[in-house]
């Protein structure tokens, strides 16, 4: 018998966008670096506003033929011209085999003044921008 060591996250991946014409925003995520939630941060930044992650849940991802799907959630706090409020995202990464462009998705969720906003966008990547990478089997 031997020690057993059980990770809680599927897969580890990392995401560096930026957008530079028209809304202005940055996203980058690194998720499960030593394919344990610890490490995780998500931060989003765009003209007037900025979310930095507090918790990050462990990841689930899915393999089939060559491409793989991360997707992984949390919450955190989002920073605006009207103050600062408690927030939930989703992050799905796509990686394609292949010299095919990645893709991700991002959402948003908070509450200000009791009205709920989302921001919800995805994009193509380059592959250098999105990376996703096994963790070891329980």
């Amino acid at each position: 018998m031997g020690i057993r060591i059980i990770c809680p996250c599927d897969c580890s991946g990392t995401l560096s966008f930026a957008e530079t014409e028209g809304l202005q925003m940055t996203l980058d995520a690194t998720i499960c670096p030593t394919c344990d939630a610890e490490g995780s941060i998500v931060t989003y930044t765009q003209t007037g506003a900025s979310f930095q992650s507090t918790i990050v849940r462990p990841s689930n991802c899915i393999t089939h033929n060559g491409t793989t799907l991360l997707l992984v959630s949390g919450e955190g706090t989002l920073q605006n011209n009207a103050g600062s409020f408690p927030a939930t995202f989703y992050l799905v990464l796509f990686e394609r085999s292949g010299d095919i462009q990645d893709t991700f998705e991002f959402s948003l969720f908070y509450s200000d003044n009791d009205n709920l906003t989302a921001l919800r966008f995805g994009r193509n990547v380059d592959d250098e921008n999105l990376s996703i990478s096994e963790c070891p089997a329980e």
